[in-house]
């Protein structure tokens, strides 16, 4: 956890002038490993004044989706510039 970087002294500078800065994570029940790291994380972000939040979805409920379907006029075009 490194305090001094530039994420952090931003959100420091931020909340110090008075700005609100926040986030909520919905965390399953058992928390995922990625999940953990971001609890974990959490005392890096009470450290600068942001306010995290954990809600806790209960180990019954439904999860989302892990893909992304979409129909053909759902797709994303990109579009290159070779000038």
């Amino acid at each position: 956890m490194d305090l001094d970087s530039d994420w952090c002294q931003n959100i420091r500078r931020q909340t110090a002038a008075g700005k609100y800065v926040g986030r909520v994570r919905i965390v399953d029940t058992p928390p995922t490993e990625g999940q953990l790291f971001l609890l974990n994380y959490a005392r890096c972000n009470a450290a600068t004044g942001e306010d995290a939040r954990n809600v806790w979805r209960a180990a019954d409920r439904p999860q989302p989706p892990t893909t992304c379907r979409r129909g053909p006029k759902a797709s994303v075009s990109r579009r290159h510039s070779r000038n």
